[in-house]
Order: structure tokens, then C-alpha cells, then sequence
């Protein structure tokens, strides 16, 4: 997790000071040896990990959000789901194919620890960020953001970068999902490099990986011919074998597409997140209207 040094603040937009009194937590399952390490290193100012130590039993993970503040049960739960895709989606990415995601438990009620109470069959569509998310305004932290926390602050704003952690978050390391996520750097990077030439070389150059890796991966992922169900395309001759190119296990087509998509996404934190994250920072609650 590489540390940023974080921006003196200036003179905000205007918007409003960012409460951060969740009623709500949720249990998260998943691998003990995982969220001990991101409970310790973890820093972002949109999600909160948490871990509850009892010396009789097994030490019990949540997770929490300053987007859920004033939310009801039923909202909060909704909003963390979306907020917990971003989450897997982004540790998918660095982490690669190895990775396994966490998964939601029981809604609890922070000061209480109590569960709470989910009326059955109700429902609530929720975003992962609210709606003013881009009015939002913070002290400066005590921490620096680690990486992690810089890639969700960018996925607030970033199209690009939110719809990666979204894809890997929902669907996982598949052939399907890697060709959205190749798409999506591709098309980052169109209007800067309208040759696709060019382009393919630019998304390469991002994993240090050949235009040809990203040849035997499309090959791959479009032709059922080779990858059968798991291919893009259904069986189509425009779309047959070829011993021009190479056929890529899972594994290798993971490494290829994810090591590109991890270099874009360094490369838009190093380059976006100090001036975005400076434009929310204040240095007094008076300051953020």
C-alpha cells in the first residue's frame, strides 16, 4: 500500500462538512488473515473496518461507512452492498485472481451491537455514494490516505476508475469481466491515442506487457472455438482458431488484462487524486459552507 503525502488545503467550493455518525455496521466475512491487515493499514473517508476482540471467541470483522449516516437499516444495507462491490472490486485488482471476496453479514446497530431489524421484503435502491457526494468537505486526516483509500475517493468522481471496481466487484476475474475491463482502458485513453495501434501499446505499456499479450488475450476471451461458455462471442467463424496467436489460461489472461487495468488506475491516483482530494479538504467545519 503506497502512502501519499497529503495537500496542504485551500480555499474550498463551498458545500458542507461530511458527518460521520453511521447508526449502522455489518458483520464481514471473509479471510480472518486479510481483514486483520486492512483493519490495521487500511485509511479511506469512505468505508470504515473494524474488528471486535473478545478473548472466548473469534475475533469478528465489520464494516462501516460515513455514507450511511442517517440512513435507515434497510438503506444502510443497500448502500453498503454497493459500497462493499467497490471494495472487493478494488482488491480484486491488486490482488488478482487469488483474491476472494468478502461477503455482507448481519446488519448491527453500532451502539447497541444488537442486529437489527430488516422488515422481509423490503427493498431500498441506493448508490454507493450519496447523490452530494461532491460536496462534501473534510478536515485534513491524522492519516494520509494509503492507496486503497485513494482509489475509492477517485471512484466518487472517476467513470473510468468506478466502472473497473464495479465490474471485478460484481463478476469476479472471468473472461467477460476482463474484456469490459479492457474495454473500459481502452476507451479512456480514445480520444488521446484515436489510432488503436497506438492505443493497444498504450494499454501494454500500463502492465509492462506486449501489444501481442493483449492480441492472445482478445483472441482468447472472443473465440468459442477456444474458450467454449466462458468465451465473449458465441460459436462464429469470424471468431475461429488460428495458430497466428496464442490461447491463454484463466490465470495468464488475468495477469495480462489486470496488470494493465492496475498501471491506468496508479497512473489516474498519481495524476488526479492530490488536486481532487484537495479540492475537499478545509481546515475548520466553518470553512466547508
Amino acid at each position: 500500500m503506497n502512502d501519499q503525502t497529503t495537500p496542504a488545503p485551500e480555499l474550498p467550493k463551498r458545500g458542507r462538512f461530511a458527518v460521520n455518525d453511521p447508526k449502522w455496521c455489518f458483520r464481514l466475512h471473509g479471510n480472518d488473515f486479510w481483514l486483520w491487515n486492512l483493519v490495521r493499514d487500511f485509511n479511506s473517508i469512505d468505508i470504515d473496518l473494524f474488528a471486535d476482540h473478545e478473548d472466548d471467541r473469534p475475533t469478528v470483522y465489520y464494516m462501516t461507512s460515513p455514507h450511511l449516516t442517517g440512513l435507515t437499516a434497510v438503506e444502510a444495507t443497500a448502500r453498503a452492498g454497493e459500497l462493499l462491490v467497490l471494495f472487493n472490486g478494488m482488491l480484486q485488482l491488486n490482488e488478482g485472481i487469488g483474491f476472494r471476496p468478502f461477503r455482507l453479514g448481519d446488519c448491527v446497530e453500532r451502539e447497541t451491537m444488537r442486529r437489527a431489524f430488516l422488515p422481509y421484503g423490503e427493498r431500498a435502491m441506493m448508490k454507493a455514494y450519496p447523490d452530494n457526494v461532491s460536496m462534501l468537505r473534510y478536515l485534513v486526516p491524522r492519516r494520509p490516505l494509503d492507496y486503497f483509500g485513494q482509489v475509492l475517493f477517485l471512484a466518487r468522481s472517476d467513470a473510468q476508475v468506478q466502472a473497473i471496481l464495479r465490474i471485478l466487484g460484481t463478476h469476479g476475474v472471468t473472461l467477460g469481466s476482463l474484456s469490459q475491463v479492457l474495454d473500459t482502458v481502452e476507451g479512456a485513453l480514445r480520444e488521446q491515442f484515436p489510432k488503436e495501434k497506438d492505443r493497444i501499446a498504450q494499454v501494454a505499456l500500463y502492465g509492462s506487457k506486449k501489444a501481442g499479450d493483449l492480441k492472445n488475450f482478445t483472441y482468447t476471451a472472443n473465440s468459442f472455438a477456444v474458450s467454449g461458455v466462458d468465451a465473449r462471442h458465441g460459436l462464429d467463424e469470424k471468431f475461429g482458431v488460428t495458430d497466428k496467436l496464442d490461447a491463454l489460461s484463466l490465470d495468464q489472461a488475468a495477469d495480462v488484462v489486470l496488470s494493465c487495468a492496475r498501471g491506468f488506475v496508479t497512473a489516474r491516483a498519481h495524476e488526479t487524486f492530490p488536486a481532487k482530494f484537495r479540492e475537499v479538504l478545509v481546515a475548520s467545519r466553518i470553512d466547508a459552507y
